[in-house]
C-alpha cells in the first residue's frame, strides 16, 4: 500500500514551528551575545584566538537567523487543505474495500485513507460523506 499523504500534519507542524523558531532565535541571540563578549574581551587580552572564536559565534548566529527566516518563508508557502471541502465530492476507489473496513481512495489529487460504509470494488466511484481526523467515510455513488 502506498504511503498516504495529508496536509493535517503540516498544520500540526506549523503550530510547533513558531515555538521552534522562537527557540532558534533565543539560541542565535545567545550565540551573538557570547561572540560579541569574546570579541570585546579579546581587545583587552590582545588574543587573536579569542577574537576569532567570537567572530565565528557572531557569524554562526547570523547564519542561524537567516536559515530560520528562510525556512519559515518556505514553510509558510505550503498550502493547506481544508477537509470540509471534500464532503459530497466524488472519489475513485483504488482497492477493494469491504463494509466498515479501510482502504485507499483518490480525491482532489491525493490518496486518502477511507472507511467504506458499504462494500466497494476497485475503480468504483464513491461519494465522501464525512471525515474524522484523517479518515474519509465513503459510500458508493448512485
Amino acid at each position: 500500500m502506498k504511503k498516504l499523504k495529508s496536509k493535517k500534519y503540516i498544520r500540526i507542524l506549523n503550530q510547533y514551528f513558531t515555538l521552534i523558531s522562537f527557540i532558534g532565535f533565543l539560541i542565535s541571540s545567545a550565540l551573538a551575545f557570547l561572540g560579541a563578549l569574546l570579541i570585546y574581551i579579546s581587545f583587552f587580552l590582545n588574543e587573536l584566538i579569542i577574537f576569532i572564536a567570537g567572530s565565528i559565534l557572531v557569524l554562526s548566529s547570523i547564519l542561524l537567523l537567516v536559515t530560520l527566516a528562510t525556512t519559515e518563508i518556505i514553510f509558510k508557502k505550503e498550502k493547506y487543505f481544508d477537509l470540509t471541502q471534500l464532503i459530497n465530492k466524488e472519489c475513485k476507489v483504488l482497492n477493494d474495500i469491504k463494509k466498515n473496513e479501510k482502504g485507499v481512495v483518490y480525491a482532489e489529487g491525493e490518496e486518502w485513507l477511507a472507511l467504506a460504509l458499504e462494500e466497494l470494488k476497485k475503480g468504483d466511484k464513491a461519494i465522501i460523506v464525512k471525515f474524522d481526523k484523517n479518515i474519509l467515510y465513503i459510500k458508493k455513488k448512485n
